[in-house]
C-alpha cells in the first residue's frame, strides 16, 4: 500500500501551523508580558509603600528634633532672662543699701554738725543734697566730716548766706560772718550701684536741727 501526498494543500497547512503558532506564541509573550508587568507594579508599590514609611519616618525624627531645638531655645531665653533678673535685682539691693548707707551718714551728719537737710536726691550717677548749717565753717567741716566717712569726694555746688528773716542771698566766703547762716547744695559721685537705665532713685530727707 502506498502512501500518496497532496503536495498543493501543504503550503495551506504550513501557513495554518505559522498562524497557529504565531498566535500562541503571542498569547504567551502576552501573559508573560503582563506577569512581569504585574510584578514590576507589584515592586514599585512596595518601593514607593518602603520610601513613604521612611519619608514619614525622617519627617517625624526632623519634627521631634525641631521640638527639642525650641525646648532648649526655650530654655535658654527663660535661663538669659533669669540672669538679667538676678543682675537686676541684685543692682537693686546695691543701690538700696548703698541709699540707706547714704541716708544714715547725712542724719548722722546732720545731727553732729547741726545741719537741717531739706533735700536729697539720687540721679543718675550723681547724688545732690540741698540743706542748711549754722555757718561756712560747720558746712566745710561737716562735707569733710561726711566725705571721710563716705570714703568719696563730696563737692560744693552752691552755697548762699540766709539772713535772720530765712531769705537766702548769694555771697562770697569772704562776705559772710562766721555766724552767718548758709544754704548749701552738696554733690557726690553715685557709683556704688547703677540702677536700672529706667529708674531713678530719689527721695526727701528733713531732720530737725
Amino acid at each position: 500500500m502506498s502512501t500518496a501526498f497532496n503536495l498543493l494543500h501543504y503550503p495551506t497547512l504550513a501557513q495554518q501551523q505559522r498562524r497557529r503558532h504565531r498566535g500562541w506564541t503571542g498569547s504567551l509573550g502576552m501573559v508573560v508580558g503582563c506577569a512581569a508587568a504585574w510584578v514590576l507594579l507589584q515592586w514599585q508599590a512596595a518601593k514607593t509603600e518602603e520610601l513613604q514609611a521612611e519619608q514619614v519616618q525622617l519627617q517625624r525624627t526632623l519634627n521631634e528634633r525641631n521640638q527639642r531645638l525650641k525646648v532648649l531655645q526655650a530654655q535658654r531665653m527663660q535661663a538669659q532672662t533669669q540672669g538679667l533678673q538676678r543682675q537686676q535685682l541684685s543692682q537693686i539691693a546695691q543701690h538700696q543699701h548703698s541709699w540707706v548707707v547714704w541716708h544714715e551718714a547725712l542724719l548722722a551728719e546732720a545731727q553732729r554738725g547741726n545741719l537741717r537737710l531739706e533735700r536729697l536726691q539720687a540721679q543718675g550717677d550723681k547724688l545732690e543734697l540741698q540743706g542748711n548749717a549754722p555757718s561756712v565753717a560747720a558746712m566745710t567741716a561737716s562735707r569733710q566730716h561726711l566725705a571721710d566717712q563716705s570714703g568719696q569726694p563730696v563737692h560744693l555746688a552752691s552755697w548762699a548766706a540766709v539772713d535772720t528773716q530765712g531769705d537766702a542771698a548769694t555771697a562770697r566766703p569772704s562776705q559772710a560772718s562766721p555766724a552767718t547762716p548758709v544754704s548749701f547744695v552738696w554733690q557726690a559721685a553715685w557709683t556704688a550701684a547703677q540702677p536700672p537705665t529706667d529708674a531713678v532713685g530719689a527721695a526727701q530727707s528733713k531732720g530737725a536741727r
